[in-house]
């Protein structure tokens, strides 16, 4: 049992989503939406809508794991289920990646919502006078707090995932349309030589 989990895997989800689609497997689609929302589970659980670096899931019939944690570790599985093992979020893009491809392909309302609600927990608790940085601590909000602890750098990954996928999210289908363009791991988009005949 490997009990910790890091934000990484979130794009997991959307690539399964867009791999199912192309063997016609609705099966893996199935599974790809089950993880996207244990994945925004995590952000959605937080006051502040963000989700933490790293996770540790903790086995309630397994006493040993809740007692090794520190005070902190067992106060966080009370209130949230899951230990944060790094608090911290930084601006990553890899659920909101995945909500992105996922409503596109499903036009489902809840997944760009989800991605409306880590906006608004990026709004409070990451933008600063001259830009956005992380947040040390996802377990609190700056609508209570205001803005604390912050983690005081801006990845080149903020600009070209984060703001690429949520404001893809918003825009118009035909904006990058799935049928016609892929992405690179960065985010990139790069033109099909043919045109997919799914339906994206």
């Amino acid at each position: 049992f490997y009990p910790y989990v890091d934000t990484f895997t979130n794009f997991i989800p959307g690539t399964l989503g867009l791999a199912s689609k192309l063997v016609g497997s609705d099966t893996y689609f199935e599974l790809a939406e089950q993880l996207l929302k244990a994945g925004y589970s995590v952000f959605g659980k937080m006051p502040s809508n963000l989700g933490a670096e790293a996770i540790r899931f903790v086995r309630r019939n397994v006493g040993s794991d809740y007692l090794q944690l520190s005070a902190q570790g067992r106060a966080q599985v009370d209130a949230y289920g899951i230990s944060l093992e790094r608090p911290y979020y930084v601006l990553r893009p890899e659920l909101i990646e995945s909500l992105f491809l996922m409503y596109r392909m499903t036009g489902k309302q809840e997944y760009a919502d989800m991605v409306w609600n880590i906006w608004q927990g990026i709004q409070r608790n990451c933008r600063v006078e001259n830009g956005f940085v992380g947040t040390a601590n996802v377990a609190t909000d700056a609508a209570t707090t205001g803005v604390l602890n912050t983690v005081d750098s801006t990845e080149s990954f903020w600009f070209a995932e984060t703001l690429k996928y949520t404001y893809l999210t918003f825009a118009d289908h035909d904006v990058i349309n799935l049928d016609q363009w892929v992405f690179t791991t960065e985010a990139h988009p790069l033109s099909r030589t043919f045109a997919f005949d799914g339906a994206f």
